[in-house]
């Protein structure tokens, strides 16, 4: 598969020989049908900026980050949960939690922070405010400046000093970066 990717990455920078998407795009795919998981993420991602609305070429392009998240993909879980949990019915719900999570656990901020919220606000199917402060917390100290605000006003929900005080410690922090 080393091959197929190196070929498809000249076809797509025009280095060695002319540019040709199509071509570039017919590599990859070949090294995503070998297994090649980066290159399911390439297929994904090429596939989706194709997409149009209502385009089949959507579904083709969540077929292949699936296949990636389910390969361990940390980018592709993110992209999938958050895909199911756009849709919203209980089963998008579940599968965007399980994918979330996977991402999550593999400390991916922007899935931690999308997590962390979707707990929050009950987005996910229900509230958890311990989840919600679990993830927003990681992502939090990961140093995203929107999770230290999110993961904040979840400390000022409590009255008592402690959490008041590092609620202002976080609100501090995402104030000092511009949030």
């Amino acid at each position: 598969t080393d091959s197929y990717v190196h070929l498809a990455w000249h076809y797509l920078s025009g280095a060695g020989t002319d540019a040709n998407y199509d071509l570039a795009r017919y590599w990859y795919e070949q090294a995503a049908r070998a297994g090649d998981v980066e290159s399911m993420f390439v297929v994904a991602q090429m596939l989706e900026k194709e997409t149009t609305p209502n385009d089949e070429t959507a579904e083709k392009a969540l077929i292949w980050y699936e296949k990636a998240a389910a390969a361990g993909h940390i980018d592709s879980q993110y992209i999938v949960g958050v895909a199911h949990l756009a849709e919203g019915d209980i089963q998008s719900l579940d599968s965007a939690e399980y994918w979330l999570t996977r991402a999550s656990e593999q400390d991916s901020t922007e899935a931690q922070l999308v997590l962390g919220k979707a707990y929050k606000t009950g987005a996910i199917g229900r509230v958890d405010p311990g989840g919600a402060k679990k993830w927003l917390k990681s992502a939090a100290q990961s140093g995203n400046t929107e999770a230290q605000y999110e993961f904040a006003k979840t400390m000022q929900e409590s009255t008592d000093a402690v959490s008041q005080k590092k609620a202002y410690i976080w609100l501090s922090s995402a104030a000092s970066k511009g949030h």
